[in-house]
């Protein structure tokens, strides 16, 4: 006969079975998690992410500068970002990427991208250990419509241009940005901030002048001021020599110009038309970039023509003298015809001798119809700066005849605005200033960055 447990005992019992069970059964699934694999998502490579981005055509190269990784990008933008509708172009992009957590420097170009051997980092970029990103003004080089239609050449639009640059890179680089940019690259860096203010958080730009005519003449008086008065007189005396003797300047430039198979008379203007304007706007180079005009390099009436020649050659390589020099330059003519105004140069001690119209702007535009000039874009600008404009730096150097058109703002703590003109030329930089200047540039910049 069985025996029977007690009541008490009988559960008890059971309990021990029940528990037992539950814990060979938990053993088991132990067993079965630990053992099962687990899927996890590949980690994508900037690169990837990169070629995410809706429109972006995106190669990796190898990077010319030790510490950072090279991405070009090719970047679809509408031609018109108030009517997408209208079409695209491929805007050149250049990616130097040093860790992604560093701040994003937007280097404003102005023009075209130059060569890849031409590759630098900018100061900021360097002093702050930053990312750079480069990219070639709309219509410029490669980074131009098919028929290119000049309406949409506006400084407006290529500052949506860049703010969308910094929209699709901003979730892969985060949101700590500076905009910089030298001569029109600085004119264009604040043209971003002028028109989309939260951007960026600040801009540093140098040697950016703001014209507000087809012929400043503040150029001239401020030109004249900062210059020896003995190199100025030289410089002038070299530029009627050169007038005197254009027949035979003339006659050295056709033949390098035939020997290169360009074109020198086109579209209603001839060689003397060009040379006249050549010698007359060759004070811009001499004073934007040579201390003084360097007055010993200067030709004198003792020296033979080729001599003349060769230093104007030097100071522009005849870019603006023949068709094929001049069709680069295009864009650039066509805007400062349109909205940004041109600088002017002294021509009082000349006028006798010219035959030409050197104002004459229509000169640099290869046949296109001259546009209609909108002095209101300039002046919005201008008046931008002065009452308006925050977490902005500007630098200039005091012979620079561009400092004429020094943006006009001032060293004011409310708004968070700097003006350094100081002794210097058109490459001027942070590192040529007083130590005072530079710390607080870099004071205004840790502020930003925040």
């Amino acid at each position: 006969m069985m025996k029977l447990m007690p009541p008490m005992k009988q559960l008890s019992a059971f309990v021990l079975i029940v528990s037992a069970l539950f814990l060979l059964n938990g053993c088991n699934d132990s067993k079965s998690k630990n053992t099962s694999t687990v899927i996890t998502e590949p980690k994508l490579t900037m690169l990837q992410k990169l070629q995410q981005i809706s429109g972006a055509e995106v190669e990796q190269k190898q990077s010319p500068i030790d510490g950072y990784d090279y991405y070009y990008l090719l970047l679809q933008q509408p031609i018109n970002h108030d009517s997408p509708a209208l079409g695209t172009f491929k805007q050149h992009i250049r990616l130097l990427l040093k860790d992604n957590q560093r701040p994003a420097v937007l280097n404003t170009k102005g023009y075209g991208l130059p060569g890849e051997q031409q590759l630098r980092l900018t100061e900021l970029t360097t002093e702050l250990d930053a990312n750079q990103i480069e990219v070639e003004h709309r219509y410029f080089k490669g980074s131009t419509p098919e028929n290119p239609d000049w309406q949409y050449l506006t400084i407006e639009q290529a500052a949506a241009d860049h703010n969308r640059i910094i929209e699709l890179l901003s979730p892969l680089l985060g949101h700590k940005w500076l905009a910089t940019g030298k001569s029109k690259g600085g004119m264009t860096a604040t043209y971003l901030k002028r028109f989309y203010p939260q951007a960026v958080s600040g801009v540093v730009a140098y040697v950016a002048p703001l014209s507000l005519a087809l012929w400043d003449e503040r150029f001239i008086d401020y030109s004249l001021s900062v210059i020896k008065e003995e190199c100025s007189d030289k410089y002038k005396q070299f530029q009627r020599k050169a007038l005197l003797r254009l027949d035979e300047i003339q006659e050295q430039v056709q033949d390098w110009a035939t020997e290169k198979n360009y074109t020198t008379e086109s579209h209603g203007y001839d060689l003397s038309d060009r040379l006249q304007a050549e010698i007359a706007l060759s004070w811009i180079e001499r004073s934007s970039y040579f201390q003084d005009m360097e007055c010993d390099t200067i030709p004198g009436p003792e020296d033979d023509t080729q001599v003349y020649v060769e230093y104007l050659y030097k100071g522009s390589g005849f870019v603006f003298l023949v068709d094929e020099g001049l069709i680069g330059w295009l864009p650039y003519h066509m805007q400062a015809a349109k909205e940004l105004g041109n600088f002017a140069v002294p021509l009082s001690h000349i006028e006798d001798l010219l035959t030409f119209d050197v104002t004459d702007f229509k000169l640099n535009l290869l046949g296109q119809p001259m546009p209609e000039f909108h002095p209101e874009v300039m002046q919005d600008i201008y008046d931008w700066a002065q009452t308006e404009a925050s977490e902005l730096i500007m630098i200039y150097g005091e012979q620079d005849i561009f400092t004429a058109g020094a943006y006009p703002i001032t060293t004011d703590p409310s708004r968070d605005t700097q003006l350094h003109i100081e002794p210097g030329l058109h490459n001027i930089s942070i590192t040529d200033l007083p130590e005072a200047a530079q710390s607080n540039i870099y004071s205004a910049i840790t502020r930003w960055l925040q």
